[in-house]
């Protein structure tokens, strides 16, 4: 599984990478986790409000920090 947290290096995204690093702790999966801070990459996959979480490249959320709990539903 490969995780994606798109960010401007904010605060905001830094909240939303240990939040998907609690999740995935707490489901005991293996992911594959980048944080990209690239803003050609963001625009690359279309993402205009940061954060972001795309799992497995499938959009999970952007412009919120959803909590481990909501992101465990999508780690399956």
């Amino acid at each position: 599984m490969e995780i994606k947290i798109l960010s401007k290096g904010c605060e905001k995204g830094h909240m939303l990478e240990q939040n998907v690093k609690k999740a995935v702790d707490q489901k005991g999966v293996y992911a594959k986790i980048i944080h990209i801070k690239d803003s050609n990459e963001l625009i690359r996959h279309g993402i205009n409000e940061t954060p972001a979480l795309l799992i497995n490249d499938s959009l999970i959320a952007m412009g919120e920090i959803p909590d481990p709990e909501e992101i465990q539903i999508y780690l399956d």
